[in-house]
């Protein structure tokens, strides 16, 4: 009995064992069919990644080719621009010079004066008279088409030409080089302050010299247009002109200044 009792408690055991052994081996057989579903989902996926992979290369050389299309036609059209500007500017020359060569053989300025005033600061209109003007040709169309140099710069056309029944055709040009006489400077300048409290406004007054009156210049065309630099800033204009006692010309400006 004490022999049957050992030997099947020894089975006993041995069935314990199996046992637990059949339960480590379900365990890790169920492990492993997780790991092969996960290994399953893994590999769909990376599938699914390698065809959107294979799909966007594709799609990129889809656009790279198009893209090289596109750069062609680009550069295609490019040459054509630089071919037609090319074209172009062998026309403007062609006109130019068909204007250059337009003009009335023969003709001369019989007179190339300055007026006695000035338009402005450092301007003064010049006028001329064209005698000679050779068959073909209207007066005023001779005088537009007549160069001349003044004060050394050659000038290809007047600004306008004037033709009267009975009289010459006379030219007028706007010259705005070399006239020292045209352009007066400031003197004392005087710093008079805000013009109110708030105002936002500071006044600057300086004396005009440097205008001639005596062949009829009127003083204002010149002090209205002549500029003033305050502050590393130029003014074109002062704000108004004013004559004070002795026939001293002063020139006002209202600045703006934060400060007032």
């Amino acid at each position: 009995m004490a022999q049957m009792s050992a030997r099947e408690h020894a089975m006993s055991n041995e069935a314990k064992h199996l046992e637990g052994e059949r339960v480590a081996l379900h365990r890790e057989s169920t492990r492993l069919v997780g790991e092969r579903a996960a290994l399953e989902s893994s590999t769909l996926k990376m599938e699914r990644e390698r065809q959107a992979l294979e799909s966007a290369i594709h799609h990129s050389e889809q656009e790279r080719s198009r893209l090289e299309r596109q750069t062609h036609l680009l550069e295609g059209e490019r040459r054509l621009l630089k071919e037609e500007e090319s074209a172009l500017e062998e026309e403007r020359k062609k006109w130019e010079k068909a204007r250059e060569d337009r003009v009335p053989q023969g003709a001369f300025w019989e007179v190339v004066q300055p007026a006695l005033d000035c338009l402005s600061y450092g301007k003064r209109e010049y006028w001329g008279v064209l005698r000679n003007i050779p068959e073909g040709w209207t007066d005023l169309d001779a005088c537009m088409n007549m160069p001349v140099e003044i004060k050394g710069v050659s000038v290809r056309r007047p600004d306008r030409c004037l033709a009267v029944k009975g009289s010459p055709v006379r030219a007028f040009w706007t010259v705005d080089w070399d006239q020292p006489d045209c352009k007066p400077w400031h003197l004392d300048f005087n710093d008079h302050g805000c013009t109110n409290t708030g105002s936002g406004i500071r006044r600057i007054e300086a004396w005009v010299v440097g205008i001639n009156e005596k062949g009829g210049q009127d003083w204002r065309v010149l002090c209205e247009s002549t500029p003033m630099t305050w502050g590393h800033i130029t003014y074109n204009s002062p704000t108004h002109c004013d004559a004070r006692v002795l026939g001293r010309k002063v020139a006002m400006w209202d600045i703006p200044d934060r400060s007032c």
